[in-house]
This record gives structure tokens, sequence and C-alpha cells, in this order.
């Protein structure tokens, strides 16, 4: 693909995009684009429907709706990429897509990738764009022996960085009234999953017995969550049962964690390989590895 810029013309590669239209006219002499935002014309937008849809879409995607990590002493948290994409096909006639602009290899070994999304909205004919980069890591251990696991390991980071700044895009054309209940109704529905119905006493007495039978201290939780034992809510109980999760299921040892909670050799503070391989898109990061290790910086345009 090419596309003009005002300082010339540069080659571009599409890496996530939804259906978009093309220009060819029809035996009619209509294009589909045209077909396209008249067919938008006519769907239904009204409010009231539409938060009710939010808030049912937010309950169901629940933890996959949002992302939630430490920062400063508080937490970061907003909407997650699969709640986004979610809302944009609830809302109808929403097109996306993301562009690879340029790419430059690092003396690292990684790559710096310049993106740039475009949202178009064909029923109120807004449209947004936005520009961002991210400097992939050089592979580790056994993507790095072979030419094609190097370029594997590019490709997730590239992709997760691109679905990033998708959902930016994305989010920039759909309204705060309709997204904030989405975002609300799935960190309830996380919030119950997380006590699983029981007083918040309760819920953190069961999840302290259970990680003290894994081989972490009361104090090592305290540290792990950044908040003492009678201060847990809903956000630290569903960090320690995810971490409870990742220890059985061996995606991360106890001794990586005690290693990390203590500073030593800079060991990760947990989980999953997925996210340790850049695949997460900031989903409630909970303290995994590499979920928010792609990071999207601005590039001027």
């Amino acid at each position: 693909m090419w596309e003009a810029e005002e300082t010339g013309i540069v080659e571009t590669e599409t890496v996530n995009q939804s259906v978009t239209a093309t220009f060819a006219r029809n035996e009619g002499g209509e294009s589909p684009l045209a077909l396209l935002i008249a067919n938008a014309k006519t769907i239904d937008r009204t409010p009231k429907r539409l938060i009710e849809r939010a808030k049912q879409v937010g309950g169901l995607l629940a933890a996959d709706g949002f992302y939630r990590f430490p920062a400063g002493g508080s937490n970061v948290e907003g909407e997650s990429i699969d709640l986004a994409e979610a809302l944009a096909q609830e809302w109808g006639a929403i097109s996306y897509e993301v562009l690879i602009l340029s790419t430059e290899n690092l003396s690292t070994g990684g790559r710096k990738v310049h993106f740039r999304a475009r949202v178009t909205d064909f029923k109120t004919l807004v449209m947004a764009s936005v520009d961002g980069g991210v400097s992939t890591s050089a592979p580790p251990g056994g993507f790095a022996k072979k030419d094609g696991q190097r370029e594997r390991w590019h490709s997730m980071q590239v992709q997760s960085a691109a679905s990033k700044i998708a959902r930016n895009a994305i989010l920039r054309v759909l309204p705060n009234w309709y997204v904030k209940p989405a975002l609300a109704a799935a960190m309830d529905a996380d919030a119950q999953s997380a006590t699983r119905g029981k007083s918040l006493p309760e819920a953190r007495k069961g999840a302290l017995e259970h990680l003290s039978g894994l081989g972490l201290s009361q104090s090592e939780l305290e540290t792990y969550t950044g908040q003492p034992l009678d201060m847990w809510a809903a956000p630290q109980l569903a960090a320690l049962r995810d971490l409870a999760g990742d220890l059985r299921g061996a995606r991360v040892s106890v001794e990586q964690i005690k290693a990390s909670l203590h500073g030593d050799n800079a060991a990760p503070v947990a989980t999953s390989g997925k996210a340790a391989l850049g695949l997460g898109d900031g989903k409630r990061v909970k303290g995994k590895v590499g979920e928010e290790a792609v990071v999207a910086t601005p590039v001027a345009d």
C-alpha cells in the first residue's frame, strides 16, 4: 500500500484493519463508499439503547474489558482493546486501520516502528487519526537463534503496540456517555468475580490462606499489592487471584516473585508467557510481565 504524505511518498503496511470500502463504482453508478454512508445513516443510535448495550458488553467482558496497573502509588486504569473493539461493533458503521509508516533497525537489536491509526464513523463522518511509535526489544534466547523466530518476536510486539494505538483512535470517536458505563460494568463484574460473592474480610482471609499455602507471606503479598491486608479490595484481590493462577500454571515461580519483591536481579514480578511475549494489550496488568512492556510513545507529525 502507498500513501501520499506532505513530505513525499512513503511505503506503508496495514497491520490491523476493520472492513474498509473500495471506490469502484457499481453498475448503477454509485460507489460502495456512497452506499456505506447511506446505510450508516439508518443505524439506530438512541442513547438509552446504546448505554444498555454498553453495560451488557462490559459485564460480559469483565476482566477483559479493562487494564489496571500500579504507578506512582496509585493505579492507572482504562478501557482495554477488547472493550473498544466490542463497543465499536455495537456503535456500528465504524472503520479503522493501523498503518506502519516506517521501521528502523536499532543497534540494540530491536526496531523503532512508527504507526498511524485511522478511524472513521460513517454515520457522523467523524474521523480521527492517531500517530504513535514503539521501540521493540531485542529477541532473547531461543528467539535470537533463527531468522523466523527473530521476526516472530518483533511481530508480536508490533501487533501489541498497533492494537493499543487502534484502541486509542477508536475511543476518540466514541462518546464518553457510551464508553464509561461499559467500563464501569466491566469493573463491577470483575469485582464480583474477585470476591466470589464473599464479604471483603472473608475474601481477604481466603486469598491470604491460599497464597500462604503456595509459599508467599502476608508481608510479601502486601508488597505485591501495594496495600496492607485490611485495605485489600476488588483490584488487589483480582491481582492475587491471577497471581495464584499463574503460580499454579507454572507461568511464574514463587522464587521469581520473591526475588522481584526484594529487588534481587530485577526478576519479573509476574506472570504469563503470553504477556511476556508482548501479546497483552495492557488488560488489567496486575504486575504481569510485558503486558505494558511495549510502550507506545508519541511521534511528531
